[in-house]
């Protein structure tokens, strides 16, 4: 099962939860979705959507380029 990956960096929110919201919908139990971002809102607004839809957080990472990362796994 190969790892969904989203690059939304330079975009405004909510496209990092669309996102998000968009590769759960072709996900499978267990596989890992890594979204990369730049609004800072989505630093709030994407671990609370994974909190209230109980999505494990693997990591949340500020990446070399100023950017952020987050890796969740899909329950």
């Amino acid at each position: 099962m190969e790892k969904i990956v989203r690059d939304v960096k330079g975009q405004d929110c909510p496209i990092p939860l669309i996102t998000l919201k968009d590769a759960l919908k072709d996900a499978e139990p267990g596989q890992v979705i890594d979204i990369s971002f730049t609004c800072p809102e989505a630093l709030n607004t994407l671990p609370d959507y994974c909190d209230e839809h109980e999505l494990e957080i693997l990591s949340l990472d500020r990446q070399a380029d100023r950017s952020w990362k987050i890796t969740i796994r899909n329950h």
